[in-house]
């Protein structure tokens, strides 16, 4: 449902305010460039930040790297997927702690169920969703699921940013279509 509503939002922005979104996104590339924006994507996968990482495939879409999307976007996937087993060995080391506790206890409870009721499928809802995913990788981590359970599903970050950039780029075409 989230994607559904992701690209109606994005193609209703692309329609209205595409230069607005044009000037928005050609600032933040020109002032973060590539380097900080897969800096931004890897810290939001690896520990807990209020920035989803569908942000920066917004950047990107209106970037330079639309014209090689096909390569960098399946690699930004496997930087996410990087990112989320480092989440996972620090959550192992520094899990059972004071301060991963306060500073995500709410969200860790809310995953800690999910977790412990559907194990590594958790991790692949988290994957593919926008469920957060370094939360879902620190709650496993703090709970100690193995790595040979979390660390293939993790892939499926690879797939899910190819999709979500698919929509996102191409959601002001479908948007002029549709309006």
């Amino acid at each position: 449902m989230f994607v559904v509503v992701l690209v109606v939002g994005m193609g209703l922005v692309g329609v209205f305010y595409e230069a607005q979104l044009l000037a928005v996104t050609a600032w933040v590339f020109e002032h973060v460039g590539l380097a900080g924006l897969l800096a931004i994507l890897f810290v939001s996968d690896s520990v807990i930040t209020p920035v989803p990482p569908d942000a920066v495939l917004v950047v990107l879409s209106k970037s330079w790297v639309h014209a090689h999307w096909w390569i960098a976007i399946p690699l930004i996937g496997v930087l996410s997927t990087v990112a989320g087993n480092v989440a996972w060995l620090l959550s192992t080391k520094v899990g059972r702690a004071r301060l991963p506790t306060l500073l995500f206890g709410r969200f860790r409870r809310l995953n800690e169920a999910l977790v412990r009721r559907y194990g590594p499928w958790a991790v692949a809802m988290a994957a593919l969703t926008p469920i957060p995913f370094s939360v879902t990788c620190w709650t496993v981590g703090i709970l100690h699921m193995p790595w040979k359970h979390f660390g293939w599903v993790t892939l499926l970050r690879i797939p899910r940013f190819i999709g979500y950039y698919v929509a996102i780029a191409y959601a002001d075409q479908l948007g002029r279509w549709l309006f």
